[in-house]
């Protein structure tokens, strides 16, 4: 009985150690995932931080949200983000419109896909700062449509 018990202090002891050792190696894991993860939220700003310098601002959204992600109160990526985006309200009369934004065409003519963005109204919805066309949308009403564009006003593109 007595060597038993023994036998069974070993197993418990070794097993012990394994789920140290385990929970050891997991946690390892997770810290190492989180560092690339943090470098690449780095790298994405960066990166979001030259294509704004080249006024590829749709890009720049695009790797600074990436970033966001992970390193939402990075400071550079806080100064960066009222640059690369724009905020907009859009209301309708009557409220309850299907709000569409599109792309400007790029320079080879494509047209970017349809993106809906909400109903109507709309407050303070952040995109991308550049070109779009804005779709609105309501059974019974014409569609509205208008260009709106960062290069008119930072400020006001009322519809």
């Amino acid at each position: 009985p007595r060597r038993a018990a023994v036998t069974h202090r070993r197993r418990l002891a070794v097993g012990a150690i394994a789920g140290v050792l385990v929970a050891a190696v997991a946690v390892m894991s997770w810290q190492q995932a989180r560092i690339l993860q943090v470098e690449r939220a780095r790298e994405a700003i960066g990166r979001a931080e030259r294509l704004a310098a080249a006024g590829a601002y749709r890009d720049a959204y695009a790797a600074a949200a990436e970033a966001r992600r992970t390193l939402p109160d990075d400071p550079r990526l806080i100064e960066l983000w009222p640059v690369i985006t724009d905020v907009i309200t859009i209301g309708s009369d009557p409220s309850g419109a299907a709000v569409y934004l599109t792309n400007a065409p790029s320079a080879d003519g494509e047209r970017a896909e349809r993106v809906r963005i909400g109903t109507t109204p709309l407050e303070g919805v952040v995109i991308a700062r550049g070109n779009y066309l804005l779709e609105a949308e309501k059974s019974g009403f014409a569609p509205a449509l208008r260009s709106v564009s960062s290069a008119l006003s930072r400020v006001e593109n009322s519809v």
